[in-house]
């Protein structure tokens, strides 16, 4: 019995080892030179460096450079899957023990759509609204158990390799 169990994980670290040599040589292929040319001049010229909110940057020509006001229409770049995504002014939150309706009127929103089996809504925020404040009032408030801001983003792209 003792020799079946170190058989088996003895066999285990071997295949664990020969997917981490197989990880390794994928990465050395990734960092060749030609590779990291590619992956920064896919990055648009006017991303600047404030970071919006997550994984998203604001755009140069989106926002004032000075004070950068996250709302809607303003394009962002997502560092992680390199697409210019817009934002789309509406916040999409999970209510607590309050009404969608009582959050929306307190705050000065418009409901788009909900479900209110689970208190589950998108709402929109006035125009030129401070998206990012907008979610830490709603957050500070105790009214919502979650609030995210909507992007407008391409999530599913088709990729063919030609030869």
């Amino acid at each position: 019995m003792k020799l079946t169990i170190m058989a088996l994980a003895a066999s285990g670290l071997l295949m664990t080892g020969s997917v981490i040599a197989q990880d390794q040589a994928g990465d050395i292929r990734l960092n060749s030179n030609s590779q990291n040319s590619v992956a920064k001049a896919e990055r648009p010229a006017s991303v600047g460096n404030e970071r919006a909110f997550g994984t998203y940057r604001m755009m140069k020509d989106g926002a004032s450079v000075e004070a950068p006001k996250l709302s809607g229409g303003v394009q962002v770049y997502n560092e992680v899957t390199r697409n210019v995504a817009t934002i789309s002014g509406n916040v999409t939150v999970l209510a607590g023990e309050s009404s969608l309706a009582a959050i929306a009127e307190e705050f000065g929103l418009t409901i788009v759509s909900q479900d209110s089996r689970v208190g589950l809504g998108v709402l929109q925020a006035p125009e030129g609204a401070d998206l990012n404040a907008l979610v830490e009032q709603l957050r500070a408030s105790g009214k919502v158990r979650a609030a995210r801001i909507e992007v407008v983003e391409p999530l599913n792209e088709l990729h063919v390799i030609k030869r």
